[in-house]
């Protein structure tokens, strides 16, 4: 059910933002959404054991579900610009093809899903992995915990960073450290001796997915037409979710085979190769004289 309501949630929030604020203003927008994103996360985490702990799972779960119908109910507050609807007599099959084929006359859409694949790959291992890490290094539970913490932190910080410095973010150019930043905090994953290394490593890991994230949102927003932000949207959504997925189940025979050095390693590495090959995405894209974000 978490699914299928993320398959509608992800791609008309992605959109939303660019109807809802000027051009100018995507960026710290971005920044905002994010930052809020990660900021509530971590404060949800801390209220949601709080809770369990005074009145109870059952309970807790009942409060889950009713916040989900309170901010329901806040949604349908927000007013939304006007836009064409499709024609009524618009089948199915000829609206997936229309997106398709947008989707192919550009190499920097074609790029933008595949970019977010490789982020979310990029993370498989450190889910599978980390806790056998933790228990080696001495930190167990706590440790395991700390470093999604700091994770959470260091992606809220670098969103509010983002936001504060507004249109002096260059979008491309911050997808581009954002993912080289974290696939050298990955590969630096293999060579760490002690969990404080491991701390600092996660603060980075989160920075660097802070900026990455903002690039892709503010190009898609820019570079999509409003008309298709539904289709492009679900697309990117389906096949970066598919990322962290797909990663696990290609370890699973080697998991314990290898060790969780190598495979951080690894990991790292084709994540630094994935942000070069987004660098020719983008260039090509810029010599094919688009309007670029």
């Amino acid at each position: 059910m978490t699914g299928l309501v993320g398959a509608f949630y992800a791609p008309a929030t992605q959109g939303m933002v660019a109807r809802l604020v000027p051009a100018g203003e995507l960026e710290r927008a971005t920044g905002l959404m994010q930052g809020a994103t990660q900021t509530m996360t971590m404060l949800g985490l801390v209220a949601g054991g709080f809770l369990v702990a005074t009145l109870g799972r059952a309970q807790t779960l009942m409060l889950d579900g009713l916040s989900f119908l309170v901010f329901a109910g806040v949604l349908l507050l927000v007013q939304l610009p006007a836009r064409a609807s499709h024609a009524a007599d618009e089948r199915y099959w000829d609206t997936f093809k229309a997106g398709v084929r947008y989707v192919r006359g550009s190499t920097l859409l074609m790029g933008l899903p595949l970019l977010s694949l490789l982020v979310n790959a990029s993370f498989a291992p450190i889910d599978m992995l980390l806790p056998k890490r933790m228990l080696s290094l001495g930190a167990g539970e706590r440790g395991y915990g700390l470093f999604f913490g700091l994770l959470l932190a260091g992606a809220a910080g670098g969103s509010f960073l983002v936001a504060g410095l507004g249109q002096r973010v260059n979008a491309r150019a911050a997808s581009v450290a954002g993912m080289t930043v974290m696939g050298l905090a990955v590969l630096a994953l293999a060579f760490t001796q002690t969990a404080v290394q491991m701390y600092v490593l996660a603060v980075c890991m989160g920075l660097g997915n802070a900026f990455c994230n903002m690039g892709i949102g503010v190009i898609f927003q820019k570079r999509v037409a409003p008309e298709y932000f539904g289709r492009v949207g679900s697309l990117l959504g389906m096949v970066g979710m598919a990322g962290m997925p797909l990663t696990l189940l290609a370890l699973t025979p080697f998991a314990d085979r290898l060790s969780i050095n190598s495979i951080f390693a690894v990991c790292g590495i084709v994540t630094v190769l994935g942000a070069l090959a987004w660098v020719g995405i983008l260039r090509r894209d810029a010599e094919t004289g688009e309007v670029s974000a």
